[in-house]
């Protein structure tokens, strides 16, 4: 699951695209195929759009906390919530204070002085009969007494090595590249939307 956001013109309702393409980190990329590399290769996007995984959502929520310009009502039940669904509906140039803060506020979390703290994480490892690791996928399909490991591990909240690895670092960069996006587009009639 991720959130999807863009940054959407206001009169056509259409993704803003970028001036020059550029490579985004996001969930969904991208990409062309490379005959002679027998392999695809990822390709600049175009919009102002981003699939940003759930597994930074923690990040978000725990920093926009209390923050009355990240808050988000629930329609049926009236709650509140926060969390960077609080761009949605925010011009361009409203965003670009918050996305700092965002930032900012990751980062003074959790590489304070300068250095990134250590988080400890788990994750399940599925093996079959013969005790041969299974990816999540050939797990799911597998026909066989299939067994499951959950192991711990220690990893830098500053690690960008896997996109979809739990990390300040991760969490923080599709932010930065919003903030470079609202600052190229906050002169435009344009606002954040999302999901």
């Amino acid at each position: 699951m991720s959130y999807a956001i863009s940054l959407i013109d206001c009169t056509t309702e259409e993704s803003i695209q970028l001036p020059q393409p550029q490579y985004l980190t996001s969930g969904c990329v991208p990409c062309r195929y490379d005959e002679k590399a027998d392999a695809f290769e990822p390709i600049p996007m175009e919009w102002a759009e981003w699939s940003i995984t759930y597994n930074y959502a923690h990040y978000y929520y725990e920093v926009t906390e209390q923050d009355a310009r990240f808050a988000v009502v629930d329609e049926d039940s009236g709650e509140i919530s926060y969390g960077i669904r609080g761009l949605y509906g925010k011009s361009a140039k409203e965003s670009i204070p918050m996305l700092q803060n965002l930032i900012d506020r990751i980062e003074k979390r959790y590489c304070p002085h300068g250095k990134w703290k250590t988080g400890e994480r788990s994750r399940k490892r599925y093996f079959d009969q013969d005790g041969f690791e299974l990816t999540f996928d050939a797990y799911l399909f597998y026909k066989g007494a299939a067994t499951t490991k959950t192991e711990r591990y220690l990893i830098s909240e500053g690690d960008t090595h896997n996109y979809w690895e739990e990390t300040a670092a991760n969490a923080i960069q599709p932010l930065r590249e919003m903030l470079a996006v609202a600052k190229m587009c906050q002169e435009l009639d344009c606002v954040w939307d999302g999901d």
